[in-house]
């Protein structure tokens, strides 16, 4: 399991335990049943961790959610749709940094396969000023696939624009004998 991954789990597990994350209360009366009915409802969702998640997500129930968080995360550390879910909740939480790097882990976890996972991950580290982490990501795409031209000339836009330009001439090479430059 990557250090970072163990890194978000403690973050989030210590979260739900601290108590400044709770289960979202009713606002109804005691006699109100139908209303009891649907909020037990919402809580009794799922057993399975990674569903009672995607549920809570699903409802945009933010704080059941990052409840669930941790607990989905260490039954399956490596799916990247629970990653992403627990992201989605922490960027809703405005804990947007953690959320980006949640993103990246789920990018990470889909072996850079999903063209959507990638764009949410880079997205999300150029929104938070994470300028070099949202480089770092375009190179572990194109290390995985070389031929991944989209992301390369991406990848050569913004080495130009953090001025790594010594790292640009191997990226444009690439491009150059593949016939994938603009």
């Amino acid at each position: 399991v990557p250090a970072c991954l163990l890194q978000t789990v403690m973050i989030l597990l210590a979260i739900a335990l601290s108590g400044s994350v709770g289960c979202r209360k009713s606002k109804t009366s005691v006699g109100s049943s139908a209303a009891n009915a649907e909020a037990q409802g919402s809580q009794q969702q799922s057993k399975d961790p990674t569903e009672s998640l995607k549920l809570a997500v699903e409802a945009r129930d933010w704080n059941r959610a990052l409840e669930l968080g941790p607990e989905a995360m260490i039954a399956s550390p490596d799916d990247p749709n629970v990653l992403s879910h627990v992201a989605i909740a922490t960027a809703n939480s405005g804990r947007r940094v953690e959320a980006a790097q949640l993103l990246v882990d789920a990018a990470r976890a889909s072996n850079y396969a999903s063209g959507q996972r990638i764009e949410n991950a880079f997205r999300a580290l150029l929104d938070v000023g994470h300028l070099h982490d949202a480089i770092d990501l375009l190179e572990q795409v194109v290390e995985r696939d070389p031929d991944a031209a989209e992301y390369r000339r991406r990848l050569v836009g913004f080495l130009g624009e953090a001025q790594l330009t010594e790292e640009v001439d191997a990226h444009l090479s690439h491009l150059i004998r593949a016939r994938q430059f603009d």
